[in-house]
């Protein structure tokens, strides 16, 4: 048996339609680490923006602004 949630939904997807912006260099912008938004997802999920940011080669970053999608 599932043991009940104090959640929302069971699961969040996160798209994406726009293409990644590449940047060389994350320094001026505010981001959490993905344990951080895994501790106190409910804090975050109602952002406006929401952003992926993937690190790539060589100091490299990709960054996605994505939507959050709820899985039942």
């Amino acid at each position: 048996m599932f043991s009940k949630r104090n959640t929302i939904v069971k699961s969040l997807e996160y798209w994406s339609i726009e293409k990644p912006i590449r940047t060389n260099t994350i320094n001026n912008i505010p981001y959490i680490t993905r344990e951080e938004f895994i501790n106190h997802e409910l804090k975050y999920i109602y952002a406006k923006n929401l952003f992926i940011i993937h690190p790539i080669s060589r100091g490299t970053y990709l960054i996605w602004k994505v939507d959050a999608i709820p899985v039942e």
